[in-house]
């Protein structure tokens, strides 16, 4: 018998890879990009049903659906900057202490949902959140090491998990009373099959299953390409998504950036005197945004490229101090902690400017003041030193020189008001203000980022 090929579900710049099937397949929760409303889609029907929309500065996240899709679990980022377990507009659990919540799993009874905690402590914790309101079972704590993917068996008696174990991602089955864990194999990503025997995990491109109590293992597909899976549906049937295309960074007349590494770059930043362009170039594999990214620092004349590698977990937007000698970026370490971070360009050594556990990089933006000085906007909060300013959209530093856009639409420059600006974000161009882009000091050289990067979502019958 021929083993039927995947069949793609979803694609559309809408779609990003934050949800899961419901058990029966009729639907998947999403978050939309780029409102964050969260959404079920029919699969039948193709038809999108609001579920919650995001509101001012709250949105959802990571959410799962019950196994007959008619209710939805999710992460919710409040009004009080930090994430919320609700299900169907309901708040089940709020604590700031444990500031992000990822639902992962329905019981089969439907009163608890299996979640993970990542508290400020940089603690991650398995837990049991029952729908009633209670106080949540804490199964296992990971320290700062959080699973990528954990799922519930169809009996509710085990869970599978990953972790990282010395550089290397490993697979775990806890009981679901949390009396008993195991290491089982390698790999990220892990669901189980509906015979609660067996578990399909990723492995690089390649999708693999495990029969966990012999350990037997077989590779099920290959050439997936950057995949993660998704859910388990009724029937064996794996949904799972699919980042397709790239980024590239070009320059002048459409000069790219890269000719070794095409597809894989983004976020360009020109050094003062315009003759040096930084950019992020990604490696390896991608899931969750969780990736391995080198800065790329390149001789515009010459063509002269060097990789540096800062070690940190996710790295972003990369600013070159006056001096040429030093980059500052935005990003997260190896222990979750977001923030910014400066890294010499001679050496790749990082040294940590600002570090929040369980937060997001895209919550920060930072740039260069006079001198050493570093300004740091971490949400709607801009800082430097002592002095601080709030209700900010963006700004932009050029020496002495300070632009803000605050929330309202105020355009302020050097401490007067310019008027109001619909823009979403503003870099001086020279000695002029636009909104958005990447220049050098002179305003003449220009870099900038193009994407054709889509998320798919597919579906596939596993072989038996």
């Amino acid at each position: 018998m021929l083993a039927l090929l995947p069949l793609l579900l979803w694609t559309g710049p809408e779609v990003t890879l934050l949800g899961g099937p419901s058990r029966d397949g009729r639907v998947i929760s999403n978050v939309q990009a780029p409102s964050r409303d969260l959404v079920l889609f029919d699969f039948a029907a193709k038809t999108v049903k609001a579920v919650a929309p995001s509101s001012g500065g709250e949105f959802a996240y990571f959410s799962i659906v019950s196994a007959d899709g008619k209710r939805v679990a999710y992460a919710w980022k409040n009004a009080d900057g930090f994430y919320e377990l609700r299900v169907d507009g309901r708040t089940v659990y709020r604590n700031e202490e444990a500031g992000f919540v990822q639902p992962c799993a329905w019981t089969p009874d439907g009163k608890f949902v299996l979640t993970l905690l990542f508290r400020k402590d940089n603690t991650s914790q398995i837990a049991m959140a029952p729908l009633d309101g209670g106080r949540p079972r804490v199964l296992k704590s990971l320290a700062w090491v959080y699973p990528k993917r954990m799922d519930l068996s169809a009996d509710g008696k085990w869970i599978v998990y990953d972790s990282l174990v010395g550089g290397e991602r490993k697979l775990y089955v806890l009981a679901a009373d949390g009396s008993g864990e195991r290491v089982v194999g390698e790999g990220v990503f892990p669901l189980w099959r509906g015979d609660g025997k067996r578990v399909v995990y990723a492995l690089g491109e390649e999708l693999w299953e495990l029969t966990v109590a012999s350990g037997e293992r077989r590779k099920l597909r290959g050439g997936l390409g950057r995949f993660l899976p998704m859910g388990m549906v009724a029937g064996d049937v794996l949904v799972y998504g699919v980042r397709a295309g790239g980024t590239e960074v070009y320059y002048g007349n459409r000069q790219p950036a890269s000719l070794r590494y095409p597809g894989r770059n983004s976020s360009p930043g020109w050094s003062v005197d315009g003759k040096w362009l930084a950019y992020v170039s990604r490696r390896g594999e991608e899931n969750f945004g969780e990736e391995a990214r080198v800065i790329v620092v390149r001789e515009v004349a010459s063509t002269v490229e060097r990789e540096i590698d800062p070690g940190l977990a996710l790295v972003d937007a990369p600013v070159w101090s006056n001096d040429g000698k030093r980059l500052l970026v935005r990003g997260a370490d190896r222990q979750g902690r977001a923030g910014v971070f400066v890294v010499d360009v001679a050496s790749g050594k990082v040294t940590p400017v600002e570090r929040e556990p369980g937060s997001e990089p895209g919550r920060f933006r930072a740039a260069w003041g006079e001198g050493d000085s570093i300004w740091v906007q971490r949400g709607a909060e801009l800082r430097n030193g002592e002095r601080a300013l709030q209700g900010v959209r963006s700004f932009a530093v050029r020496g002495a020189r300070l632009a803000v856009l605050y929330s309202t639409g105020t355009l302020e420059v050097d401490g007067e008001e310019r008027g109001k600006s619909e823009a979403k974000e503003i870099v001086w161009r020279g000695e002029k203000l636009v909104g958005g882009g990447a220049y050098d000091y002179s305003g003449e050289r220009e870099a900038w980022t193009e994407s054709n990067a889509r998320n798919e979502i597919w579906k596939w019958e596993l072989p038996q």
